[in-house]
């Protein structure tokens, strides 16, 4: 468990969130064991298991994906620990490498990397709600799936079965698993991409992880996007098919590199989760302002963002929002793309052209 990694003594971390009775940040030290849920996220429980939808869709998966190994519905044991162990591993290829393309890695070491930094996401109650609401329209009245299902078990099997799909996230956890499974799309997503391991030595800086410790900006499935993950507070993967964003990280000077890059990164995780994690309250309470950001306001981030990396390139100093300011909607005096246009104007031209 990478948790651990961040701990702080007696398994403890330090966790900020948002209490949402008060819309106030909160940071606090609380124990590994009740931060990762103990209880498995990926398992159809037994109450579920004879629904004939379920089932069917089940089925469908096993032909599918031409396996047996998600008959017994836990699949946490049975499909997800084999991805961990052996994405594990390629990881730490990775970190021996230091820097370089994923295509040079064994094929088979590629697939199973790939769907571990997919879990990583996947493993996350707020994704499983948002692939929820996706299928609720996959599936409603009049769709060619629902119309499909109601003819061949009537309407009400199907009301009854939507019931028990809706509840404890299952029809998610079926369709999470089946992107799990067939890994063809994301190894598209990741075809000649870059990557480094950024490591840091200065003392006062550190890297947080979160409720969601694999994070893309602006978009997974943007080129231009930068993918990071930080696998210990001393250490990161940043991946990028950006070859120009490379090659600055890699040629800042030390000192210089490692509080911009560690700026950038935190913010990347921070507006990612609605949880994060660190060794010092200092610094949860110093990122924990852009906390799940990107969900409700993505222009915003991407305005922040574009100031970090202006940043990276010109070593300007960035002007945001005080947490109060971000949870209630409001900028500074001076708005942050104000700013932008004050300290580099040319920035966003030259990002969009690499």
């Amino acid at each position: 468990m990478f948790l651990r990694s961040w701990s702080v003594g007696e398994n403890k971390i330090w966790k900020t969130s948002i209490i949402e009775e008060t819309n106030k940040l909160s940071t606090r030290k609380r124990s590994i064991k009740k931060t990762s849920s103990s209880c498995y996220l990926y398992s159809i429980k037994p109450k579920y298991r004879n629904d004939v939808i379920i089932k069917l869709f089940i089925n469908i998966l096993c032909l599918k994906h031409n396996t047996k190994n998600i008959e017994n519905l836990n699949f946490e044991q049975s499909i997800f620990g084999e991805v961990d162990d052996k994405g594990s591993v390629t990881l730490k290829k990775i970190i021996e490498n230091q820097s370089g393309i994923l295509d040079i890695l064994d094929e088979e070491d590629i697939k199973y990397f790939i769907k571990y930094i997919y879990l990583l996401q996947a493993r996350n109650p707020k994704i499983m709600k948002n692939t929820e609401i996706g299928m609720r329209d996959v599936l409603r009245e009049g769709s060619d799936i629902y119309n499909k299902i109601v003819s061949s078990f009537g309407k009400d099997a199907f009301d009854n079965s939507f019931k028990n799909l809706m509840e404890d996230n299952n029809l998610s956890k079926l369709v999470l698993l089946d992107n799990c499974l067939d890994s063809s799309a994301l190894l598209n997503l990741y075809q000649g991409i870059e990557y480094i391991i950024i490591n840091i030595n200065e003392p006062n800086n550190s890297f947080i992880t979160s409720n969601y410790p694999y994070a893309s900006f602006p978009d997974i499935g943007d080129k231009k996007s930068i993918h990071v993950f930080p696998y210990s507070p001393r250490a990161c993967l940043a991946m990028t098919h950006n070859k120009s964003l490379i090659k600055f990280l890699l040629s800042l000077k030390k000192e210089k590199k490692e509080k911009i890059v560690v700026n950038l990164v935190n913010f990347i995780i921070s507006i990612s989760s609605t949880e994060i994690y660190s060794k010092d309250d200092k610094i949860g309470n110093e990122v924990g302002k852009y906390i799940n950001l990107l969900e409700y306001d993505r222009d915003r981030a991407r305005k922040q963002f574009e100031l970090f990396l202006d940043e990276v390139i010109n070593d300007n100093t960035i002007q945001d929002f005080s947490p109060k300011e971000h949870r209630e909607g409001g900028f500074t005096e001076t708005s942050i793309l104000q700013t932008k246009e004050k300290k580099n104007p040319r920035f966003w031209k030259w990002f969009s052209k690499h």
